[in-house]
């Protein structure tokens, strides 16, 4: 983690790592959409030039809510978001949210993962970094 780079709050941490992909690491915490607002702002206050690659990580997250599904296709996610490579709890959740998003298309390439060194390695192929 690039220290310079980061913000948090008690449960939540945004950074930029050093190969440039944004982490949104919600520990614990169930992801909502006002947890999304929040990690947005954050995401904002590390001062994106433009869209980046967007890792998600929330261990508690146990599927995709359509809330946060239109939220994510907003223009103040689309504006800072190149990709998103969200970290599943399990390979049911990872199917099911896989499935979800086949039919709720997001203006930027989004996957599902159970392995972060695959996620990290997609965002990366996927946005050209």
């Amino acid at each position: 983690m690039t220290d310079k780079s980061s913000d948090k709050t008690d449960t939540l941490m945004v950074y930029r790592d050093d190969d440039g992909i944004v982490v949104f690491d919600y520990g614990t915490q169930i992801i909502d959409l006002k947890g999304a607002l929040i990690s947005n702002e954050m995401h904002r206050k590390l001062n994106p030039k433009g869209p980046e690659p967007i890792l998600i990580i929330g261990e508690s997250a146990t599927g995709v809510r359509s809330d946060l599904v239109a939220y994510a296709a907003s223009k103040e996610v689309v504006d800072v978001t190149a990709a998103s490579a969200i970290l599943a709890t399990s390979a049911v959740a990872q199917v099911l949210a896989n499935l979800y998003m086949k039919f709720h298309d997001t203006p930027y390439p989004t996957r599902v993962f159970t392995d972060e060194k695959a996620a990290r390695k997609w965002l990366l192929e996927v946005t050209g970094e």
